[in-house]
């Protein structure tokens, strides 16, 4: 398992875990058919009402710039944005989520 799936699944276990409502996405093309909203995060999830979209990378990882117009565009509308590339991003994003909240 690659670091970055490593991250990506255990953020799924810990939104599962905390029962926060969430939806893994894919995006990308296959058979000449694009899906999805490229540059989009992995994750949408919805805790307390509030909109909150993920995108896991490695400790290393940046953003494309596809990434970057769509954390712009996503922070713009008032939803939150996570890039999770520790454990330690995640339970620090959802305590201070809580503490706002």
């Amino acid at each position: 398992m690659s670091e970055r799936t490593e991250i990506q699944a255990w953020t799924l276990e810990y939104l599962k875990a905390h029962n926060i409502l969430y939806e893994r996405r894919n995006t990308g093309r296959r058979g000449g058919v694009s899906f999805g909203k490229p540059g989009y995060p992995d994750i949408f999830a919805v805790f307390k009402g509030h909109h909150i979209e993920i995108e896991c990378k490695v400790p290393k990882g940046g953003l494309s710039e596809g990434q970057k117009v769509a954390r712009a565009e996503i922070l713009n509308s008032g939803a939150s944005y996570l890039l999770a590339k520790t454990p330690d991003d995640v339970t620090g994003f959802f305590a201070v989520l809580l503490g706002y909240l």
